[in-house]
């Protein structure tokens, strides 16, 4: 390609230069965010987590309000998306 082609596509961004630069500072931003940090064990163990929910009164799924034939059907479109 020739030089003042090349010079023109970084200097004039595109969908797609943008796009390019966007993956590639998320990926940087992971490495450094990765490379930087010491694995922690969580504060307490997956049954104590799970009787802490219980305890305060959470359900899975969550009950709906307001309790409409509309909200019903978007949260359980939801719903099935993370199951």
């Amino acid at each position: 390609p020739d030089a003042a082609n090349v010079e023109c596509f970084i200097s004039r961004p595109t969908m797609l230069s943008r796009k390019l630069i966007w993956c590639l500072a998320f990926f940087l931003s992971d490495v450094v965010a990765v490379s930087g940090e010491e694995r922690v064990a969580p504060p307490y163990t997956e049954e104590q987590r799970r009787a802490e929910y219980v305890k305060r009164g959470h359900t899975w799924p969550p009950k709906i309000h307001p309790d409409s034939a509309g909200w019903k059907r978007i949260l359980n479109e939801r719903f099935s998306q993370i199951r």
